[in-house]
């Protein structure tokens, strides 16, 4: 009986605690309810107007209240109305070519503003380095860089071949011209070591490959290049190191950018073959220097059909090359960013597609691509919150899809051009008609 009467006062007590930690919650909701009411119902409705040093009306000011995520931009009559917490705060105004201006709300409920133009200096840039960011004018070590500016129009896939040419001491070979395969291979101040001469490279500080970035994302490449520079990294850094930084936001309006690049690509040069009578003729003089006193391989008729085109199936003359390649072919590059922020959260957002074809010609006869073929397809997403005035929040995603696409089975391009470049123009017809392909072994060797 006593067990009982003690476990019903404890379930008891139990009960009013957990009624009082509801009455608790119910009271702080109610309370924080109340504040926020009574801030709203504090803030202060501040309007103005922005002009610049001759009076005219600016349109587009970022009209940023300090430390908080609300802003407005300006009308075409360069005019605000923006709602603030209190008399102690801020507005901050920015505008692209022109000075930054802040001011302090206090008793002034109604603004004029004039916003002065921005003076040209000799821009400092900030160099960013393995262990932070240091001015180009302080810098002590051997450390270029390259604005991504400088590379967007370039019209390569990899960003190791376009900043070739661009950079003291970095050299940049690329050994095949095929859609996928054309990344070059970077040495910085010649190759090092026998066994590994490729450069350490790192985005945003993170070890990784910056050569299938999107140049529109990229806002500088910077190469290491003595041991002042590398000495943090040991002997990773033997070879030399890259860093690209991407591009981040920036405070003012949204900014939305579209770009659209086509490209033609062609060999330097195509060789040029002999045509099938030449050949043979050629062959049987060949033949007869080796062999004097025996009858030629092909014989006049021979060498008249030839000549004449008339029996292309016994008789085949063929430019392989201009068969099998086309002269020239196309890349294309599309990209959509927005950028923008105010001076408590701040954004970069980018979308970009590139295709590239590569030279062989196709046939309606096949159901699939038989083409080379490079597609990427990429999005990057940059943001930056200042949660309080010491701390930072940055969010970085990516993400990337490639698609490539050789003919050949297991044989490799240069296998297909060495076969290509090897064929006479007479070994056999280009088809037996609209549905019969022509070649094989057999043949192969009776011609041979």
């Amino acid at each position: 009986m006593m067990k009982n009467c003690i476990k019903f006062q404890l379930l008891s007590k139990q009960a009013v605690y957990l009624k009082l930690f509801c009455f608790a919650i119910i009271c702080s909701c109610s309370l924080y309810a109340s504040n926020v009411f009574a801030q709203k119902k504090k803030q202060i409705v501040v309007r103005g107007k922005v002009v610049d040093p001759k009076g005219e009306a600016l349109q587009d000011v970022l009209v940023d209240v300090k430390e908080t995520l609300g802003f407005v931009l300006t009308d075409k009559d360069g005019r605000f109305t923006i709602a603030v917490p209190n008399e102690e705060s801020s507005l901050i105004f920015t505008l692209e070519d022109y000075e930054k201006a802040t001011v302090q709300i206090g008793k002034k409920r109604d603004l004029r503003l004039t916003l002065l133009k921005a003076v040209e200096k000799h821009e400092d840039r900030t160099v960013q380095l393995m262990y932070g960011t240091q001015k180009e004018s302080r810098l002590v070590t051997a450390v270029e860089t390259v604005g991504g500016e400088q590379i967007e129009n370039i019209p390569v896939m990899f960003q190791n071949a376009a900043i070739s040419g661009l950079m003291m001491g970095v050299q940049s070979i690329q050994t095949t011209g095929l859609p996928g395969a054309d990344n070059a291979s970077l040495y910085v101040r010649g190759q090092r070591s026998w066994r590994s001469g490729s450069p350490v490279a790192f985005v945003d500080g993170r070890p990784r490959s910056f050569s299938l970035l999107d140049p529109h994302e990229i806002e500088s490449i910077s190469v290491f290049k003595d041991a002042g520079s590398l000495s943090i990294l040991g002997l990773r850094g033997s070879n030399g190191a890259f860093m690209a930084t991407t591009r981040r936001g920036k405070e003012g309006k949204p900014v939305i950018r579209f770009n659209a690049q086509l490209s033609f690509s062609k060999p330097t040069q195509r060789p040029e073959y002999l045509d099938a009578y030449h050949y043979a003729k050629l062959y049987n003089e060949a033949f007869l220097n080796d062999n004097p006193g025996d009858e030629p391989v092909y014989k006049q008729e021979d060498l008249d059909l030839y000549l004449s085109g008339e029996s292309p199936y016994t008789h085949p003359n063929v430019n392989w090359v201009d068969e099998i390649l086309k002269k020239q072919t196309i890349a294309q590059r599309y990209n959509l960013s927005i950028q923008g922020g105010s001076s408590k959260a701040k954004y970069f957002v980018n979308f970009s597609y590139q295709n590239n074809d590569g030279l062989y010609k196709t046939d309606d006869l096949n159901t699939y691509n038989t083409n080379a073929n490079f597609q990427v397809y990429s999005i990057r997403s940059n943001v930056d919150v200042s949660l309080t005035k010491d701390l930072l929040l940055s969010v970085d995603l990516f993400g990337r899809q490639q698609l490539r696409n050789n003919p050949g089975g297991s044989m490799s391009a240069e296998g297909l051009f060495k076969t290509l470049y090897s064929l006479p123009a007479n070994i056999f017809p280009l088809n037996y008609g609209s549905d019969k392909v022509a070649g094989g072994k057999s043949l192969w060797y009776i011609e041979s």
